[in-house]
């Protein structure tokens, strides 16, 4: 292996992917972004907003971590952005997507098949995104999804790397995660620290690690944190009454 590191520094070229600037939300409108062609990515309100101005910045933190309630649309904006990126870059070369193993207080039993098959029902709802944003087009070898307990002794260069329910992690795989990034690389993490699947209950997760080292140390130099409330569900009126309703009685009962 040579010593010398060729990989590109990531600079990325707004008026390449850019229809027009990203107005504020004061402004009452979002001009968003164009992504192959006819497809445009708008986002629904503030947050949104802010996190697509933070992740496609020419001057972007090495990480960026949007975390908050379902349906604001974490792992659908993680998604376009690491597309955009690739499209508009060219020093993306890849983009690698993860989520952890873990079932939703059901077991499915044992997974047939090799590790892609037995992680592609974990990793789904990142299909399901990406067929949706590129309309019908051919999605295969867009993302490459991989197993987060198979990252020991990998490293990703020029490489968006997002990872999905990052509330799901241990405190051991956050670490091993985030020390994978490369020279050229951006980390995308989404999760929501009220939606952990990890046992037992109240656990530490790697996600409420994060957050925790974002207020204690320097952490926040090299990483950008949006926060979601429920406000911010866009995924239908229904969605948002019922997550509004939960936190409300959550909240007497605390």
């Amino acid at each position: 292996m040579s010593g010398t590191n060729n990989s590109k520094k990531r600079k990325v070229k707004r008026e390449n992917y850019a229809h027009g600037p990203v107005k504020t939300f004061s402004e009452g409108d979002f001009t968003g972004y164009k992504l192959g062609g006819s497809v445009k990515i708008i986002p629904r309100n503030s947050n949104q907003n802010d996190y697509l101005n933070k992740a496609l910045n020419p001057n972007a933190k090495y990480a960026l971590l949007a975390y908050g309630p379902a349906g604001t649309g974490r792992t659908f904006l993680s998604v376009a952005v690491a597309l955009l990126l690739k499209e508009a870059d060219n020093s993306i070369d890849r983009i690698v997507a993860m989520r952890p193993a873990v079932d939703a207080d059901e077991s499915i039993g044992f997974l047939p098949g090799d590790v892609n098959e037995k992680i592609a029902v974990y990793l789904r709802p990142i299909w399901d995104v990406l067929v949706e944003i590129k309309n019908g087009q051919n999605v295969e070898n867009l993302i490459e999804m991989e197993p987060i307990g198979f990252l020991r002794g990998r490293t990703f260069h020029n490489t968006v790397i997002i990872l999905d329910e990052a509330q799901n992690t241990t405190v051991k795989q956050m670490k091993m995660f985030m020390s994978r990034i490369g020279e050229g690389s951006i980390i995308l993490i989404n999760g929501d620290v009220e939606q952990s699947d990890l046992k037992p209950v109240g656990i530490v997760t790697g996600l409420d690690y994060l957050l925790a080292a974002v207020a204690e140390t320097n952490l926040a130099e090299g990483m950008d944190v949006v926060t979601y409330t429920s406000d911010d569900v866009e995924r239908s009126e229904a969605a948002r009454f019922f997550i509004k309703s939960f936190e409300e009685y959550d909240a007497k009962h605390a």
